[in-house]
């Protein structure tokens, strides 16, 4: 079974839910979404500090992903 991380950079649930449908066709048979939202860092990401606060919110949430 393939799964699909999918790692919103941003803080914005209501956007996670959004790409989490956008990618659920992509999605291998017998495979799933696994959608996380960042939970540090901005809302929008407009800017290079905002950029730069969601690099490492998605290593965030990719090390919490990978710790379930």
């Amino acid at each position: 079974m393939t799964n699909i991380l999918l790692i919103n950079p941003n803080t914005s649930e209501s956007v996670t839910r959004q790409l989490a449908l956008a990618a659920a066709p992509l999605t291998p048979p017998g495979g799933q979404v696994l959608s996380r939202t960042a939970r540090l860092g901005l809302p929008y990401i407009s800017n290079e500090v905002g950029l730069a606060l969601a690099g490492n919110a998605v290593l965030d949430a990719y090390d919490a992903a990978r710790a379930e």
